[in-house]
Protein backbone atom coordinates (compact mmCIF):
# COMPACT_ATOMS: atom_id res chain seq x y z
CA UNK A 1 0.00 0.00 0.00
CA UNK A 2 2.77 2.48 0.82
CA UNK A 3 4.26 2.16 -2.64
CA UNK A 4 1.07 3.63 -4.15
CA UNK A 5 1.38 6.70 -1.91
CA UNK A 6 5.08 6.95 -2.67
CA UNK A 7 4.21 6.90 -6.38
CA UNK A 8 1.70 9.71 -5.89
CA UNK A 9 4.27 11.73 -3.98
CA UNK A 10 6.84 11.25 -6.77
CA UNK A 11 4.36 12.49 -9.35
CA UNK A 12 3.48 15.49 -7.16
CA UNK A 13 7.15 16.31 -6.55
CA UNK A 14 7.91 16.20 -10.27
CA UNK A 15 5.04 18.64 -10.79
CA UNK A 16 6.56 21.00 -8.17
CA UNK A 17 3.58 20.60 -5.86
CA UNK A 18 4.11 22.25 -2.48
CA UNK A 19 4.79 20.14 0.59
CA UNK A 20 1.67 21.58 2.21
CA UNK A 21 -0.47 20.42 -0.71
CA UNK A 22 1.14 16.98 -0.76
CA UNK A 23 0.51 16.66 2.95
CA UNK A 24 -3.16 17.64 2.66
CA UNK A 25 -4.02 15.72 -0.50
CA UNK A 26 -1.89 12.58 -0.19
CA UNK A 27 -0.36 12.03 3.25
CA UNK A 28 -3.33 13.09 5.40
CA UNK A 29 -5.75 11.13 3.20
CA UNK A 30 -3.82 7.85 3.41
CA UNK A 31 -5.55 5.19 5.56
CA UNK A 32 -2.38 4.40 7.52
CA UNK A 33 -1.11 5.01 11.04
CA UNK A 34 0.67 8.20 12.11
CA UNK A 35 4.15 6.65 11.99
CA UNK A 36 3.68 5.72 8.34
CA UNK A 37 2.20 9.15 7.59
CA UNK A 38 5.28 10.71 9.15
CA UNK A 39 7.47 8.54 6.94
CA UNK A 40 5.54 9.63 3.84
CA UNK A 41 5.87 13.28 4.86
CA UNK A 42 9.63 12.87 5.23
CA UNK A 43 9.78 11.13 1.86
CA UNK A 44 7.90 14.02 0.26
CA UNK A 45 10.13 16.57 1.95
CA UNK A 46 13.28 14.78 0.77
CA UNK A 47 12.01 14.49 -2.82
CA UNK A 48 11.10 18.17 -2.93
CA UNK A 49 14.56 19.09 -1.64
CA UNK A 50 16.13 16.94 -4.36
CA UNK A 51 13.86 18.60 -6.91
CA UNK A 52 14.88 22.08 -5.75
CA UNK A 53 18.55 21.10 -5.94
CA UNK A 54 18.15 19.67 -9.43
CA UNK A 55 18.81 16.11 -8.30
CA UNK A 56 15.33 14.72 -8.96
CA UNK A 57 14.66 14.03 -12.60
CA UNK A 58 12.03 12.13 -14.51
CA UNK A 59 14.72 9.73 -15.71
CA UNK A 60 15.57 8.79 -12.15
CA UNK A 61 12.05 8.25 -10.86
CA UNK A 62 10.13 7.64 -14.08
CA UNK A 63 9.74 3.89 -13.49
CA UNK A 64 8.30 4.54 -10.02
CA UNK A 65 5.84 7.09 -11.36
CA UNK A 66 4.72 4.84 -14.21
CA UNK A 67 4.37 1.53 -12.35
CA UNK A 68 2.18 1.45 -9.22
CA UNK A 69 3.82 -1.76 -7.98
CA UNK A 70 7.27 -0.18 -7.76
CA UNK A 71 8.47 2.15 -5.05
Amino acid sequence: MLSEYQRRIVIAALADTSLDTIEKTIVDQAPIDEDHKSALWLYAHALLERRRNGRLTTGLVGPIARHPGLG
